[in-house]
């Protein structure tokens, strides 16, 4: 891939992620810009969207102070995510212990009693063993 062609690709991604750039900046400003109608004002929709404006802003702030912190601490960063990804490496379950972990849901399952048992719970452990047993 030479010079030429990376600059294209990135044009190319830009214009992949330019509508949802653009989504993600028109929540943003309404989130900036909000306010309540008169008829709402103290009532239970107006602490719920206060609530759900303040707990946007705080993540906001949470992400922003991450990637600084990031940027001004590389090493540390670097360790973290080179330990997080050994460790979710080691613990990423496979296929045998899937299918092992199914199989003693499946018998706990079998052992309540039938009239009691959880419809939707049976409907979900049939369909996981319908799926391992058509290869999917």
């Amino acid at each position: 891939m030479n010079f030429r062609s990376s600059i294209q690709l990135g044009e190319k991604v830009r214009l992949i992620f330019n509508p949802f750039y653009l989504k993600i900046n028109k929540v943003i400003s309404t989130v900036k810009n909000y306010g309540m109608p008169e008829k709402f004002k103290g009532t239970i929709l107006e602490r719920w969207g206060n609530y759900w404006k303040n707990l946007y802003i705080d993540y906001k702030e949470v992400t922003i102070e991450t990637i600084k912190d990031c940027k001004s601490h590389p090493i540390r960063t670097s360790i973290y995510s080179t330990g997080s990804t050994y460790y979710l490496y080691k613990h990423n379950p496979d296929e045998d212990s899937f299918r092992e972990h199914l199989l003693e849901n499946a018998i706990k399952l079998m052992q309540v009693g039938e009239t009691i048992r959880n419809e939707i719970s049976v409907q979900h452990v049939e369909i996981l063993e319908k799926y391992y047993n058509e290869g999917l």
